[in-house]
């Protein structure tokens, strides 16, 4: 008998895109999570997926781990809560929609915005807002709410 040969697999083309300047891969036999470090260049789209996020006890929980781009339709008066797992560098979005009633909008002091002007929701039922960040260290992001984008 002798020793099988294994060899490293070989990956197709993406379906759309390509990435380059891959560095920092495991060594072979290592399975787990890649880290990536260096430059990392994309063609064609990159797409992550929305999370939904609620209300609860006036509050919305966000756990920045999970996501860079969220959705939220108002169904009460609340507050956008300290976020767990933020980084710095991280950056997205939450879609604010009201709900049938016009809702409020508080925000926990990790937001910060341009002259310390805590923004308000655009106040009719149907309305869409935009809440853009980025995360500046783990505790703050810079903010700005883009109003009536409906």
């Amino acid at each position: 008998l002798t020793a099988p040969v294994l060899t490293a697999p070989v990956l197709g083309t993406p379906a759309s895109g390509t990435m380059t300047n891959v560095t920092g891969l495991p060594p072979a036999g290592v399975v787990g999570t890649a880290a990536i470090i260096g430059t990392n260049t994309f063609t064609g789209a990159q797409i992550g997926t929305l999370t939904a996020l609620t209300s609860s006890s006036s509050s919305i929980a966000i756990n920045l781990a999970t996501n860079n781009n969220f959705s939220h339709t108002t169904s009460e008066n609340t507050t956008l809560a300290l976020p767990s797992n933020p980084v710095a560098g991280q950056s997205g979005v939450i879609t604010i929609t009201q709900g049938g009633t016009a809702r409020t909008l508080a925000y926990n002091t990790f937001w910060k915005f341009a002259g310390g002007t805590v923004p308000t929701l655009t106040s009719s039922a149907g309305a869409v807002d935009v809440f853009a960040y980025s995360v500046e260290s783990a505790t703050r992001a810079t903010a700005q709410l883009i109003k009536d984008v409906s």
